[in-house]
């Protein structure tokens, strides 16, 4: 039973787990996200006398399996009880309303939903604030934006060659002068907020769960919607199933982990292969590179039938191709906001891989957005952690001091 759930704990103020009633849960389309104080972690707590911290566990599971997940929290939280009155919890995430029935009969408790914008904005501000940058934010592999670059480099000046014997020199003549970002510093000390101050403005928070959604927040100014799709993890997995067979997010990402960019997907090289050996001739030139990226995501795929290449290979064809997306999409937020920093929260980002290939596309299309504007924007993404539990951890800190409307004053002001 144990392997359905991923369950991780993370120190929350003492005073915050002391006050909270307990549970709280997030329930998307596809995925539960619930946080609890277990018996046995606040028994801890207490025994220590200077203790400042208790941690929560947030547990993460399937929508199928939201019935196991109610009957392990039944036995392992410590849900406050006061006689003669019945717990009050926060819900979020359309199952939040779904399943109330059910989880009120389980955990004995009061359910009440709430916004999930409002939870999403309240647990990331608490994660970046009070949590030291390297507890709050993934490491990045380092190189791989410089990898990327040093690619596209080299394609750039063949290119620039191409156009050198053109007629219409489409490319100009100019150095290719792209440089490399700044390595990712986290600090151990420090949170995100104190490390950036002012020029963490404006970000973005990028979340991508069931459905994908960008937040622009500038200083002084409150939040607003810049991008939204209902192409998000809940498509992706759709497509991944019918291609693969596979069932679950981590199967598919352990299968595409296994795939050989070149056998589905082509990159220019492989499309301007020739066997021309002139050392002048720029498709030549081209052809004879050695490329980790690819340009089309089903290149070799045009006119053939899935069976004719290996699942490992579709699943990373696909897993690009829904990257290249959330990507552009991104990089289109950079250019029209002028926005540098994107805060990367939801499940589809929770493998390391997942944010390699990120941040690895963003470094691409920023080099073909030199290609047209002669300019870097270089925006960065943070990934958080446990990014996917934002809805549920701001549910939780939402008992201890009350920041969502009452359901009768939002429907009265909304008249």
């Amino acid at each position: 039973m144990s392997d359905i759930f991923h369950i991780v704990s993370l120190d929350f103020p003492i005073d915050v787990v002391r006050k909270c009633p307990g549970v709280s849960l997030d329930i998307g389309g596809s995925v539960v996200k619930l946080v609890y104080r277990s018996k046995d972690d606040w028994k801890a707590a207490e025994a220590k006398k200077d203790a400042s911290v208790c941690p929560l566990r947030l547990l993460t599971c399937g929508r199928p399996h939201l019935d196991a997940a109610l009957e392990k929290v039944k036995d392992e939280a410590y849900i406050s009880r006061e006689e003669g009155k019945t717990t009050k919890i926060y819900s979020c995430g359309v199952g939040g309303y779904q399943e109330n029935e059910k989880i009120k009969e389980v955990l004995d408790v009061e359910v009440e939903n709430v916004q999930e914008g409002d939870c999403l904005i309240a647990g990331i501000g608490h994660m970046l604030s009070n949590i030291p940058m390297d507890e709050c934010i993934h490491q990045v592999t380092p190189g791989l934006e410089k990898s990327v670059i040093d690619e596209q480099k080299g394609v750039m000046n063949a290119w620039i060659e191409m156009g050198k014997k053109s007629n219409h020199d489409f490319m100009g003549s100019d150095e290719v002068n792209i440089v490399y970002p700044e390595e990712l510093t986290l600090s151990s000390e420090k949170s995100m907020e104190e490390v950036l101050g002012a020029d963490m403005y404006p970000y973005v928070i990028m979340q991508l769960g069931s459905a994908y959604a960008g937040l622009i927040f500038q200083k002084d100014k409150p939040p607003t919607v810049c991008s939204m799709t209902a192409n998000g993890g809940r498509h992706f997995m759709g497509i991944a199933s019918f291609l693969t067979g596979i069932k679950s997010y981590n199967e598919f990402i352990d299968l595409a982990e296994k795939g050989d960019l070149t056998k589905v997907s082509q990159t220019i090289s492989s499309l301007v292969a020739t066997n021309n050996k002139d050392e002048d001739d720029p498709y030549a030139a081209m052809s004879r590179m050695k490329m980790e990226h690819a340009i089309f995501s089903f290149g070799h795929a045009v006119f053939q039938d899935l069976d004719n290449f290996k699942k490992e290979d579709v699943a990373l064809a696909w897993l690009l191709s829904h990257i290249d997306d959330i990507v552009i999409s991104i990089h289109s937020m950079a250019v029209q906001h002028g926005v540098k920093n994107f805060l990367v929260c939801g499940s589809f980002a929770i493998r390391e891989s997942v944010r390699n290939y990120m941040v690895q596309k963003l470094a691409y299309r920023d080099c073909q957005n030199y290609v047209t504007y002669k300019k870097q924007y270089m925006p960065r993404l943070y990934f958080l952690k446990n990014g996917g539990h934002t809805g549920s951890v701001g549910a939780m800190l939402n008992s201890v001091e009350k920041f969502t409307k009452d359901r009768g004053q939002a429907a009265t002001e909304e008249a």
